[in-house]
């Protein structure tokens, strides 16, 4: 790849972007001097980043985000009342390594609350029967498509917030040796 990979065409190299592994499509970004990191791609190599995003809003990256450090981790800035719904729309998703991460951990129902919740002690449901002899009900679609439901909290009144929900659009390549 050259590192003038846009040239006199730059409509066609940008549409031709689409197509480029992830691997490809780093090379291209790292030596990019139309494509501004942030805005149009995010590449995070800094080791033990947090990035929180827009909660509710669609998160768009039209050329890809690389996560290449370790410990990184996307989440959704919430309030702290707030349920998380993180979505994030790219061309490419790529995690380099098993320490990278997307996730919307305790930022759904709180603790003893939402239509699965737990009682003393027991796990939330939600696809499944929550854990323990009161655990929460199983409820929501199982394909998904008609609506997605917020996890509900376990049956501890200070810990156990169910989860929050993540919508992931990927329209070219996934590689994915992390967590999500």
């Amino acid at each position: 790849m050259s590192s003038n990979f846009f040239g006199s065409d730059e409509k066609q190299k940008k549409k031709e972007l689409g197509c480029l592994s992830c691997e490809d499509m780093i090379r291209v970004l790292r030596t990019s001097e139309y494509l501004e990191n942030g805005k149009d791609y995010l590449l995070i190599e800094k080791h033990n980043t947090k990035i929180g995003m827009k909660n509710k809003e669609w998160n768009e990256y039209k050329y890809g985000i690389f996560l290449l450090g370790k410990n990184i981790e996307i989440t959704c800035d919430v309030a702290s009342e707030e349920l998380g719904h993180l979505r994030i729309r790219c061309s490419h998703l790529y995690f380099a390594n098993e320490t990278c991460l997307i996730h919307c951990n305790g930022l759904g129902f709180k603790s003893m609350k939402g239509p699965g919740h737990g009682k003393l002690g027991a796990g939330g449901g939600y696809g499944t029967k929550g854990t323990g002899k009161q655990g929460g009900k199983c409820y929501g679609d199982e394909s998904l498509l008609k609506e997605i439901h917020f996890g509900s909290g376990g049956g501890v009144s200070m810990l156990g917030n169910g989860g929050g929900i993540i919508e992931l659009i990927i329209s070219q390549y996934i590689v994915n040796y992390g967590k999500i």
